[in-house]
């Protein structure tokens, strides 16, 4: 019987989201919209989408600036490989791409991604700069963010609410089983608010500030 509320409150949580969608039209002013842009996304990971559908991503400093977005962008350029003898230590920051900071012996950092330790006692790794990106507002579709704290309490909430419905429904149909009322309840808002809060950090809480939808 949990199998089946575990399965059903997971995939409700799948059809509710937790998110947030800006625009101009929010706002009194569009000087007010940037601002508010420029108060809470400074320093964000976040995805922008232009006009075109390309996908960019920016892990620091995007804000607005007389009428155009600027934000810092990782660029590749190119394989490096460096002896181990002349590596102080690895900070890895994504273990599935293998990305992280090589930090060498004179404290240069370096972010790269797919890094090896390779046989002959060498780090081989796709290395990337940062590189400051200047869009013009008007080719901006929108521009997006997650908070996975605020999303675990959000959909631990939704959790909440569906598990104790869920549950409802279970006993109101399953009257046959022989377990004690209410029991239904209880089990549907347990998984309801542990699936909601793990669910929840995974997916977050997105924000959407929308310029040319």
């Amino acid at each position: 019987m949990k199998f089946y509320y575990l399965i059903t409150v997971f995939i409700s949580l799948l059809f509710i989201g937790c998110s947030s969608t800006y625009t101009v039209s929010d706002f009194s002013s569009k000087e007010k919209f940037y601002a508010d842009f420029n108060k809470f996304v400074t320093d964000m990971n976040v995805n922008i989408i232009l006009k075109s559908d390309s996908l960019f991503t920016s892990s620091e400093s995007a804000y607005i600036a007389e009428n155009s977005l600027i934000f810092t962008s990782k660029t590749s350029i190119g394989s490096q490989k460096f002896p181990l003898r002349k590596v102080k230590k690895i900070e890895y920051i994504n273990y599935q791409i293998l990305s992280g900071n090589i930090i060498l012996n004179n404290d240069e950092t370096i972010y790269g991604e797919n890094i090896k330790v390779l046989p002959d006692s060498s780090v081989q790794f796709i290395a990337y700069k940062d590189i400051k990106e200047h869009i013009p507002l008007g080719y901006v579709k929108k521009i997006s963010y997650k908070n996975h704290w605020l999303g675990s309490l959000c959909f631990s909430g939704i959790g909440l609410g569906s598990g104790a419905v869920i549950g409802g429904i279970y006993q109101i149909i399953g009257s046959g089983f022989t377990i004690p009322i209410g029991a239904p309840e209880v089990v549907g808002i347990s998984l309801g608010v542990i699936i909601g809060s793990i669910t929840g950090g995974i997916i977050g809480y997105t924000y959407t500030y929308e310029f040319n939808p």
